[in-house]
């Protein structure tokens, strides 16, 4: 069985500095570890094939001015055995694995009692009495964490231990002595330590067709060291609605047209088998580019309906100008009585009372609802446009705009005079039924739309242009119809 111990014991503990941290004191409790030979904890002389369990703590009290520190413990004779006379080898005891059984000859340590800022690698044993506990551990011949101290700097942390040994049944009476080295290191990295993260800076001019290339400072990649893992970041205006670019993972990065309007940040992460660290730089400056489309969503009522709503852009990010381009058959009849949040009337254009189109314009937000809700008066066919423009004004995002109808296979938005280079022309069509359109004028696309259950159309294009006059723009439907047109000039961001 397992037998306290009797015989007066003797031991002491080597005093370790590392970095800023210092082993306080050794408090050496009376039949636990007594003073003796330096490094050593001594069982004196024990009976082959005995259990013998230290009866006090050897108390081991630590300092340090850092916010964490470790405690680590080893077998200072390198061996993992210590024996003071010849005869079969002591082994370390193996947790649950029973080593304590008659016939085996083990040498372990079990944590008794910690400091009330000490938080413990080893799992806490109230007693370290039990024959075969689970509590026990070993003490190898290189360093293990044993306790770590958590508190505010300049604090002590205290572990109580008990060191635990049976003897071979073969074993003849004899000393058994082991050098135990206890030595304190900060910050905790225990065998190893997870990487902490540092700066991430970017070098380079955030503008189209520039090399950005990252730049990161301070980071701890840890032990075993990890390495830096990029991910370039595109977002919004004011640094939200961030997305990972698909496929930048490197180094550096090339500004591309997709930028425009938009910031770029970098994410680095780093990791080893004891954890990560990751952090994200702050945004760069808004990239300068002529206004941009970035995908159109669309939706369609079915027949007598008085409320539609259209899902936002998947690629619209913070800062974009959002356009939408709503029609309603029977004009004039119709009244818009619940506009979404934050959308702004360009214009509305009425052929009679046979059709409606209404223009809205919306600085898309960080906190940006999934879709956009418009109810009006009567109950009828409509169909609804939104479109994501970047790098648009966000103060006055439109410049000049005209409206237009008639009843004929031809519409016609009037032409403006837009005042500023690098402007965006956008030009949509509205019809009372639904017809195919075929732009006249080399537009890039938006979306052609028919209302639910027909008898309502919508089209829309758009292009980049530069100051002065846009001329008419047109488009032809595949009937004669009643239609409006609109023509939209959307200001390029200073």
């Amino acid at each position: 069985m397992l037998v306290a111990m009797s015989d007066r014991a003797t031991g002491a503990t080597a005093n370790t500095t590392v970095g800023a941290d210092v082993l306080v004191a050794s408090t050496l409790g009376a039949g636990g570890c007594l003073p003796g030979v330096a490094g050593t904890t001594s069982f004196g002389t024990i009976a082959a094939g005995t259990s013998v369990v230290a009866s006090s703590d050897c108390t081991v009290t630590w300092g340090t001015n850092a916010a964490t520190a470790m405690l680590r413990i080893y077998q200072s004779d390198l061996a993992g055995v210590a024996m003071t006379s010849a005869g079969p080898s002591v082994p370390d005891y193996d947790q649950g694995t029973n080593d304590w059984l008659l016939g085996n000859g083990h040498f372990g340590a079990c944590l008794h009692a910690k400091g009330a800022t000490t938080t413990a690698a080893w799992t806490l044993d109230g007693s370290c009495a039990a024959v075969d506990g689970g509590h026990w551990n070993d003490v190898p011949n290189s360093t293990v964490s044993l306790g770590a101290r958590v508190a505010s700097s300049d604090s002590t942390g205290s572990v109580g231990l008990r060191f635990g040994l049976r003897t071979p049944t073969l074993q003849a009476a004899q000393a058994y002595s082991a050098g135990i080295t206890f030595e304190v290191v900060a910050p905790d990295p225990g065998p190893g330590g997870a990487p902490t993260a540092g700066a991430v800076n970017i070098a380079g001019t955030a503008a189209l067709g520039q090399t950005l290339t990252a730049n990161p400072s301070g980071w701890n990649m840890g032990s075993p060291a990890g390495s830096y893992a990029y991910q370039w970041v595109r977002c919004g205006t004011g640094g939200g609605t961030c997305v990972d670019i698909a496929g930048q993972t490197g180094a550096s990065y090339v500004v591309s047209g997709a930028d425009g309007g938009r910031t770029l940040r970098l994410r680095i992460d780093v990791s080893n088998v004891y954890g990560s660290a990751s952090a994200t730089s702050t945004q760069s400056a808004v990239i300068i580019d002529a206004v941009g489309d970035e995908g159109g969503t669309n939706a369609t009522t079915i027949s007598n309906a008085t409320t539609l709503t259209v899902t936002r852009p998947p690629n619209a990010f913070e800062g974009d100008v959002l356009v939408a381009q709503v029609v309603v058959r029977d004009g004039t009849d119709v009244a818009f009585t619940t506009v979404p949040a934050g959308w702004v009337l360009i214009r509305r254009t009425d052929e009679s009372n046979r059709v409606a189109m209404a223009t809205y314009r919306k600085i898309l937000t960080a906190a940006e609802p999934a879709g956009y809700t418009w109810i009006w008066n009567v109950s009828d066919r409509a169909t609804i446009g939104v479109e994501a423009f970047s790098a648009v004004d966000p103060t006055t995002p439109v410049s000049i705009s005209s409206g237009n109808t008639g009843s004929s296979a031809l519409a016609t938005a009037t032409g403006i005079a837009v005042p500023d280079n690098n402007s965006t022309l956008v030009a949509m069509y509205g019809s009372r039924d639904t017809l195919t359109y075929t732009d006249n004028n080399a537009m890039n696309a938006l979306w052609q739309l028919a209302g639910g259950g027909g008898n309502v159309g919508a089209f829309g294009r758009w292009k980049l242009i530069n100051s002065g006059a846009s001329g008419n723009r047109t488009a032809t439907l595949s009937s004669g119809s009643d239609w409006v047109a609109q023509l939209i000039a959307l200001k390029p961001r200073p």
